[in-house]
């Protein structure tokens, strides 16, 4: 299956997969299951206690319109009443007690239950395809352009423009003397800042191809997924890529 999400809920992974008739697909260890959602494309999973929050897009049926579901539970989904939202959203994250959306026309909205949204600010020189990340402790919205935005709220933003660089993915970690925002930029270099706002220093060239989509802090190693996995230890500098067993490809990692 093409694999379009996956989080981590404090006890198991979960993936939201494009299965027949879109499906939401969870393990533990190697056990899996599968939970049909209707036929919607899920685009991002979220959870906060013992509240799941799902996010689907009606790709297939009416483009640009999303939709909801939650529940106490992820077997809950399944039956979980399908709330239809006002706005377009591409994509949710969570982070200092809040749920975090952004639409495909910048617009960005906060919810602590998942079902009322409410908007918060309008983020300009966004292309059309939007992604949203909680990091080190603050929410960062990036896509196509030379800019990226941040806010440790959800509801104050600020932005980096002018940059030399296109992001595309963003990590948080310690490189071994500090902790470190890491930057995977448009051609497969990485780049690092103690502080968001400041400036970045390039720390590796080349380091992969495809577009990243992710980039975590394990244990003493990065990880990032860009079709294949590589991975570095905590400086950073020299990467590793990993072929992946099938010919699969790496759309996501946490």
């Amino acid at each position: 299956p093409d694999i379009l999400s996956v989080s981590w809920t404090g006890s198991r992974y979960v993936f939201l997969c494009d299965i027949g008739e879109k499906a939401l697909v969870f393990t533990t260890n190697s056990s899996f299951s599968d939970i049909r959602c209707m036929n919607m494309d899920g685009c991002a999973l979220q959870t906060s206690g013992s509240l799941v929050v799902a996010l689907y897009k009606y790709s297939n049926v009416t483009p640009g319109i999303a939709g909801v579901r939650t529940a106490a539970t992820l077997a809950g989904l399944a039956t979980a009443p399908l709330t239809m939202l006002s706005f377009p959203a591409q994509d949710m994250a969570y982070g200092a007690g809040v749920f975090c959306s952004v639409d495909r026309n910048g617009n960005i909205y906060t919810s602590t239950d998942g079902v009322t949204w409410t908007l918060r600010t309008t983020l300009t020189w966004l292309t059309y395809y939007q992604r949203i990340r909680f990091v080190g402790g603050s929410f960062i919205v990036y896509g196509g352009t030379n800019r990226f935005y941040h806010s440790t709220d959800g509801i104050s933003w600020d932005t980096d423009s002018g940059l030399a660089f296109v992001p595309e993915a963003f990590g948080y970690g310690n490189d071994g003397s500090s902790n470190v925002f890491l930057v995977a930029e448009q051609g497969g270099n990485l780049r690092k800042t103690s502080i968001l706002g400041s400036s970045w220093t390039t720390i590796a060239t080349g380091a992969y191809t495809g577009n990243c989509r992710d980039i975590i802090k394990s244990g003493s190693n990065w990880f990032l997924a860009a079709g294949e996995l590589s991975y570095a230890a905590a400086a950073a500098t020299s990467w590793t890529a990993v072929t992946l067993p099938g010919g699969t490809t790496a759309s996501g990692m946490k």
